[in-house]
């Protein structure tokens, strides 16, 4: 992740992973999480650990495109 107090971007993701399979990219930029604001890697990690074990939707901002990921 790269931290730029505008979101957090994704720098690497892994194919695998349940974040690559719900459609989250390499460069995309976590801009909310269930309508709460990231502003840096410290506020993912807290409102992720707070929807713990419950659905995300995450506003994401992809070039010129913004769209929502729900991960389960």
């Amino acid at each position: 992740f790269n931290d730029s107090g505008n979101g957090v971007q994704i720098v690497d993701i892994t194919r695998p992973s349940i974040a690559w399979q719900s459609g989250l990219r390499r460069h995309d930029r976590i801009i909310a999480i269930n309508r709460h604001s990231i502003h840096s890697l410290n506020d993912l990690k807290n409102v992720a650990q707070s929807k713990k074990n419950q659905a995300i939707a995450l506003n994401i901002q992809r070039g010129n495109t913004a769209l929502f990921i729900v991960i389960q």
